[in-house]
């Protein structure tokens, strides 16, 4: 590391941090120094800090990259402000990271690693381009030799490659799009439905402090309405490719009522929705947000049928099938039993035999061009197969098409509805949790469900924050938990620097919306885990003992 300021004091504090991580260290205290070390010795790394003007901040960077070996050199500069101009005038400069004063010694840590895992790996890349550089210079020789042939084929498949793995993305991006627009309308309109309750009952609740019984009955409104936002919520998350198979015992007339706002958006003002669905043995193993969007889909597809409008009709019933009974579009003959019926049925144009033939397979439409991606129906045979089920199709032209769907009635109970459910939250062994969210009425309600549990709860309200807490407490830190996505430091990077200082300890993150960890879950080898939100509280106390546990039988060993 070089690390230039021209004030001493500053510049031993950084000089400390990073020496006490196992870095060498060269410092300079102008410019002209600093040149004088890059020339001698070439870092890896320049911490740029100081009272340097504009002009001598970017004739620093200038220089030292001029230095033999430093043409990429990476330079984290220290600014005193964090606003835009600021942060916009240090890169500008040549900045290639920027750290605000007072500067945190382990974020600095940090980030000087982070830089220099990332240059590593674009050396590594420049290396490998080399590499593939000679390789393909020696294919090219053999490819004149034979005389052009192999060269051409292959630039013609791999152009012809490009081209389908980039149709595709479209395609599926536009009828993500294209489903998405059929349902905003409904969402919003049903979600502010949803929060007129929370907040009517959650007042009335307040009004009636003196009488248990009418409190409780407001509550149980309340948690249904918000279960009811939820699921909102992940339905217009139907299309993420983050979603994972959670099949579980549900009662399918329960997916349907849910969706009852947004089916009616999807298939438009003008078509007539008629909902049948009172069966209460309806019960199967499906994955409801899955189910939800074979149901969704199906109904866009209806609307489609249906220019001028007509009827939609969704029924739900139980039926016993047996050896002999044939599925349109399932091969081989039926394992005979109950299954949950679940028909879609429209009064459209219907199809041709033909279209029957070819209506499931991916990219084929009947739209006009650019109208239609042709993977709503693939999309919904997909969901139905991996879910167990089966799909049969009756359709004519002018008559109609129904879709029904089939799935085998579960022996097991249905998960208990919102106004049945009570759960204590179970006592966990003890411990000292770093807890780390910037929504403030989260924060609040998670660290109270942990101490109910007998935890100790230290509360950070953004990265920085829980920084700070880690520096202090250190290891007597049992358990990390944080959001993922949160301004300034992520929850990965937290989760890095936590790691760092306390090794062997788990993590626990936590997400309405998660990206990319799960390549830090699978290297956690079992000591990190994910919880989306909205979560109950008995849920997340759950996951919470479970990590404790293992780290105490971790301890113990």
């Amino acid at each position: 590391m070089l690390v230039v300021d021209d004030d001493a004091a500053e510049r031993r504090d950084l000089v400390s941090a990073l020496s006490a991580r196992g870095y060498r260290v060269l410092e300079a205290g102008s410019l002209a120094d600093a040149k004088d070390q890059a020339t001698a010795t070439p870092p890896e790394t320049v911490i740029l800090g100081g009272g340097f003007s504009e002009a001598e901040g970017e004739a620093c960077c200038r220089a030292l990259r001029a230095a033999p070996g430093c043409e990429d050199l990476p330079v984290l500069m220290v600014t005193s402000g964090e606003d835009p101009e600021t942060l916009e005038r240090a890169f500008g400069l040549g900045a290639t990271d920027i750290l605000v004063r007072p500067v945190n010694a382990a974020l600095l840590c940090h980030r000087v690693t982070r830089m220099l895992e990332s240059f590593a790996r674009l050396r590594s890349l420049h290396e490998a381009s080399d590499q593939t550089e000679g390789a393909f210079e020696a294919m090219g020789l053999l490819s004149r030799a034979l005389g052009g042939r192999a060269e051409r084929l292959g630039d013609k498949a791999a152009a012809s490659g490009e081209t389908l793995i980039e149709k595709e993305r479209e395609f599926r991006q536009s009828h993500k799009m294209e489903a998405l627009g059929q349902m905003a309308g409904g969402v919003a309109h049903e979600f502010n439905n949803q929060l007129t309750v929370i907040s009517g009952f959650g007042r009335a609740a307040l009004g009636y402090i003196n009488d248990p019984k009418r409190v409780r009955e407001c509550l149980v409104e309340v948690v249904a309405a918000s279960d009811r936002a939820a699921i909102l919520t992940s339905q217009m998350l139907l299309f993420s490719r983050d979603h994972v198979l959670s099949p579980r015992v549900i009662h399918i007339r329960e997916v349907i009522e849910n969706m009852h706002a947004v089916l009616r958006w999807a298939a438009g003002g003008s078509t007539d929705l008629v909902l049948d669905i009172d069966n209460a043995d309806a019960i199967a193993r499906v994955d409801p947000v899955q189910l939800s969007q074979a149901v969704l889909n199906l109904a866009v597809n209806a609307h489609d049928a249906m220019p001028k409008g007509g009827r939609l009709k969704i029924s739900c019933d139980t039926v016993e099938l047996g050896t002999s009974t044939r599925i349109s579009h399932y091969p081989g003959p039926v394992k005979p039993g109950a299954y949950v019926r679940l028909a879609i049925k429209d009064s459209g144009t219907g199809m041709d035999r033909e279209t029957l033939e070819r209506m499931f397979d991916p990219f084929f439409t009947t739209k006009d061009v650019g109208k239609g991606t042709g993977l709503g129906l693939s999309v919904v045979f997909g969901i139905v197969e991996q879910c167990g089920g089966m799909i049969d199709v009756d359709s004519a032209p002018g008559v109609g098409t129904t879709f029904t769907l089939y799935f085998p009635v579960s022996s097991e109970p249905p998960e208990r509805s919102v106004e049945e459910e009570t759960h204590d939250i179970d006592a966990g062994a003890g411990g000292t949790i770093l807890l780390v969210e910037d929504e403030p009425a989260v924060l609040e309600l998670v660290s109270m469900s942990l101490r109910c549990a007998g935890y100790d709860v230290l509360p950070a309200h953004d990265g920085l924050e829980a920084v700070q807490v880690i520096e202090q407490a250190g290891q007597e830190i049992d358990l990390f938990v944080s959001d993922v996505v949160m301004p300034g430091l992520s929850g990965k990077d937290l989760a890095d620097i936590f790691e760092r200082e306390c090794p062997g300890k788990p993590v626990l993150f936590t997400s309405g919306y998660a990206p990319v960890i799960e390549e830090y879950l699978l290297r956690s080898d079992g000591k990190a885990e994910f919880i989306g939100k909205p979560f109950k509280p008995w849920d997340l106390v759950e996951k919470v003992n479970k990590l404790m546990a293992m780290q105490a039988r971790t301890a113990v060993k």
